[in-house]
């Protein structure tokens, strides 16, 4: 049962959204079928590893019906009928914790019943809340539309037209701006490695709808209702330009604007997109001086706690490998440790146990402790992007340092027989990889015959590196080469 889609869903929840869910199994309003919490309970014993060998259907029918034959269709149905629960729970969830859909639904609701009197209140109650909130998102833009559309129905339909005009108005310009700013974290989708999965008609709309759009322009006429929003839009303009320009001003832009206004007005999730803008502008420069800006902005995002959990309270993969990353490549690697470990528990329960063995397969390697290195990064699955080759070239350095050569070679010819361009991987790190696979085995070779004839092409190779932790690491088996071979 360990691979079930029940036991997936069950590790994905946090311990509050367990405690959640059990209430809404035990609500009249949602059970309306069979009790289906025996089998919450039975399952709950696991949570959130599931690894116990007691975790079996023999098992867990046993404990629910101790006087009955086994019956795998039973179970399975009650499997089933829990897994469409937990996915009611998230749709609940989800609804409960989004205002701006609540506010939407409800305002929509009360003007079809024509209850306008309620609906003149939930206008107030709707527009109150979206000031006191964050007003940077696409989602801010999109809830006042749909408000200021109903708005608009409302006074046509009560025949006033003394607040028609106004509330024209207010709907036109919302609408401009929500568009805006869907475009522009759109084209944020179209620069990423999604915009490889659609055809290459739909690209090139994708491009000409872009390059016909004048977002300058446009920025230099919207009306805006106050400096700070301008700034909100400031914002994705510059993250926009960055994208487009790859410009170290546009960065510096961004950064500026981005700090000024975050705290006070930008979301979680707009916060965490911001930090990667700025983390990818910086982390395909094989500039040292880049890497030590990275650090210290993933230190700032640290501090900034909300700001580095994706949806669920946990910490996103994708930064805490980043982080780790930077950290060995700036020599930190005590810090990196330490990181590791206070974060570890913030991790998804489903992904941490792989992100511990990716993250100490690396930091004991720079502790020069590469058996215990090897043994870590044998447990690692391949399940996310870049894993493979981040885990074979460590792996490929590991051999190196142990001596272990045909085991070297061995993986070597695979890894390079398999390699290939995936779409989440940026040119700039295939071409890292590519190169790696062409120059290990001449270093290979020239450490296991004390030859030096092919260092040059691995020096030349390697010096275009955006990876300075391998950079760093070749340079050293060069000079030790070197060292240790007699001149001719």
């Amino acid at each position: 049962m360990k691979d079930t889609k029940i036991v997936k869903i069950f590790k994905s929840f946090s311990s509050t959204e367990i405690k959640q869910f059990e209430k809404l199994l035990k609500s009249p309003y949602f059970s309306k079928g069979r009790n289906l919490l025996p089998l919450f309970y039975e399952l709950k014993k696991y949570y959130p590893v599931f690894k116990s060998n007691n975790l079996k259907r023999q098992e867990i029918y046993k404990n629910l019906f101790p006087a009955e034959k086994y019956n795998d269709q039973k179970l399975r149905v009650l499997i089933s009928e829990l897994h469409a629960m937990c996915l009611e729970y998230l749709i609940y969830d989800q609804l409960n914790k989004d205002q701006h859909y609540k506010n939407k639904f409800l305002t929509e609701a009360l003007f079809r019943k024509k209850l306008f009197g309620d609906l003149e209140k939930q206008f107030k109650v709707s527009i109150n809340f979206l000031e006191s909130g964050k007003n940077d998102s696409f989602e801010y833009y999109l809830s006042r539309f749909f408000v200021e559309r109903t708005m608009c129905f409302y006074t046509i339909e009560t025949n006033n037209s003394i607040k028609y005009p106004e509330s024209y108005m207010k709907f036109s310009r919302t609408f401009l701006k929500s568009s805006i700013i869907q475009l522009l974290l759109n084209y944020s989708e179209m620069s990423s490695y999604r915009f490889n999965f659609i055809t290459d008609e739909e690209k090139a709309a994708h491009n000409y709808l872009f390059k016909a759009i004048d977002f300058k322009k446009i920025y230099k006429l919207i009306t805006f209702d106050n400096e700070d929003e301008k700034k909100i839009f400031g914002l994705y303009y510059y993250a926009y330009m960055l994208i487009v320009n790859k410009n170290l001003s546009d960065y510096y832009s961004l950064k500026k604007i981005f700090f000024e206004i975050k705290d006070k007005f930008l979301t979680n999730e707009n916060r965490r997109l911001i930090y990667a803008k700025l983390m990818n502008f910086l982390s395909i420069s094989p500039d040292e001086q880049f890497k030590i800006e990275a650090f210290e902005l993933y230190k700032k995002m640290l501090e900034d706690d909300e700001a580095v959990m994706n949806e669920g309270a946990y910490f996103g993969r994708t930064h805490f490998r980043n982080v780790l990353n930077l950290a060995i490549t700036l020599g930190e690697i005590q810090w990196a440790e330490n990181f590791v470990n206070t974060y570890k528990s913030k991790l998804n329960p489903a992904e941490s146990e792989n992100m511990l063995n990716f993250s100490f397969g690396h930091i004991y390697f720079w502790k020069k402790e590469f058996g215990k290195s090897l043994e870590y990064l044998s447990k690692v699955k391949f399940g996310f992007a870049t894993f493979k080759e981040d885990v074979n070239t460590l792996t490929l350095m590991n051999f190196y340092e142990l001596g272990m050569y045909e085991e070297a070679l061995s993986l070597a010819d695979s890894f390079k027989r398999t390699f290939k361009r995936t779409p989440p991987m940026h040119e700039v790190l295939y071409t890292d990889h590519k190169n790696f696979l062409i120059y290990y085995p001449l270093l290979l070779n020239a450490r296991i015959y004390s030859k030096t004839d092919d260092l040059t092409m691995v020096e030349n190779l390697s010096e275009k590196s955006v990876n300075l932790k391998v950079k760093k690491w070749v340079e050293e088996k060069i000079k030790e080469i070197k060292k240790h071979t007699p001149a001719n």
